[in-house]
């Protein structure tokens, strides 16, 4: 049977958790990029209010997952 340390399993859910929210705060961080550019608006702010929602889901989700939710 296959065994982890502690560390060793904190850092694979550690991994996990910034894998699964690096996209939608990159997405963030691309509609801001267009704001600053003074670019279309209303797609920016959407984008950046998807992904933040999307962002904060995943981190709902890890938070029940993996921690102490309450």
């Amino acid at each position: 049977m296959f065994t982890l340390s502690a560390p060793d399993l904190a850092a694979l859910l550690c991994s996990r958790v910034c894998h699964d929210i690096i996209s939608p705060v990159g997405a963030i961080n691309n509609g801001l990029e267009l704001l600053d550019e003074g670019g279309a608006d209303e797609d920016a702010m959407k984008l950046i209010r998807q992904s933040a929602r999307n962002a904060s889901a995943r981190l709902q989700f890890a938070r029940i997952a993996f921690g102490a939710a309450g």
